[in-house]
């Protein structure tokens, strides 16, 4: 009993777990921000993601690939590569927290602004989506957690454990990439055929 009161006090007493969780606490607000927004789109922002998503099902072209590939690069690597750029700053500590608010605001804005667009099909929304949530998410909380320890600390920004982070976030968005634009618009497309 002993044992593990100690362990979860020293993982609450952490100070790696305090800044995981309130940069977790800043992307659930940022995602409760934009489902609200979202819910009051006009109509005509309606029609132009419907245009959008008839875009996306024709991803298959290989004249589009190199876009579909930047595309897919700039949605992947936009956070990560801002809190990198961030923690070299001095208002490091005010705009990494910020850049959590506004990514769960841009996805949550997303998904509700998708489910608006196509309301009979949650699973096409999840072939769409899921992805992305679970690999961008949590490479921006291992990631941003290691760049606001620096820019708290002022320590020297070229440690080898904020580039060993950095590595390993870079080899995991690469992979989401590869599958954003291999296997998401195939689900997708099967997800919207199952649905309707």
């Amino acid at each position: 009993m002993k044992a593990k009161r100690k362990i979860k006090l020293r993982i609450g007493d952490s100070p790696e777990f305090r800044r995981v969780t309130t940069l977790s606490v800043l992307c659930a607000l940022g995602l409760l921000l934009g489902h609200f927004t979202a819910r009051h789109v006009s109509s005509e922002s309606t029609l132009q993601l419907k245009e959008y998503l008839s875009a996306y099902m024709r991803l298959q072209a290989p004249a589009a690939d190199g876009m579909i590939f930047l595309r897919a690069f700039a949605v992947y690597f936009r956070y990560v590569l801002c809190i990198f750029l961030l923690h070299f700053t001095a208002a490091g500590i005010y705009l990494i927290p910020l850049s959590f608010v506004v990514q769960g605001f841009s996805l949550a804005f997303a998904v509700t602004s998708f489910f608006r667009c196509v309301p009979a099909s949650p699973l096409a929304t999840l072939s769409l989506f899921a992805l992305r949530a679970i690999i961008v998410l949590p490479t921006s909380l291992y990631f941003g957690s290691a760049a606001m320890q620096m820019a708290f600390e002022k320590e020297s920004r070229t440690s080898a454990g904020i580039w060993r982070r950095f590595g390993i976030c870079i080899c995991a968005l690469l992979l989401g990439v590869v599958l954003e634009t291999t296997v998401v618009p195939r689900l997708f497309a099967l997800a919207l055929q199952v649905s309707f």
